[in-house]
């Protein structure tokens, strides 16, 4: 690789790599890791994110032993009939915190619908 893009410095890198019968893509490959990695930028929190008193608020009551075992939708929809919006902000909230935390696990592929005439 190195001899390829020595060469492809001279005569163009498509010629030094059909001289050496070196596919480009290699070369391409072989140059990319050579080169250290871009930092990742810094990406500051969105105005409205929930402050981390609120986000533990909410893991609080998602995680009591009355809730358990609920989406955050019930959750959020029984705190709203008890008139505790307060504790959960928003559904979306709630599935933010516990993303956050590394907790959602619904989503993903709907079982299959039974086959017509199956029994």
């Amino acid at each position: 690789m190195t001899a390829a893009h020595q060469l492809g410095q001279t005569v163009g890198r498509a010629a030094a790599c059909r001289a050496l019968n070196v596919p480009r893509a290699s070369l391409y490959r072989h140059l990319r890791r050579s080169q250290p990695a871009a930092p990742a930028a810094f990406r500051p929190s969105p105005p409205r994110a929930l402050a981390p008193a609120e986000q533990q608020r909410a893991l609080d009551v998602l995680h009591s032993e009355r809730f358990e075992d609920q989406a955050p939708t019930e959750v959020f929809a029984t705190r709203l009939d008890e008139g505790k919006r307060q504790s959960i902000p928003s559904v979306h909230a709630a599935g933010v915190v516990l993303n956050g935390e590394r907790e959602r696990t619904t989503g993903g592929r709907a079982a299959a619908p039974p086959e017509p005439g199956g029994s």
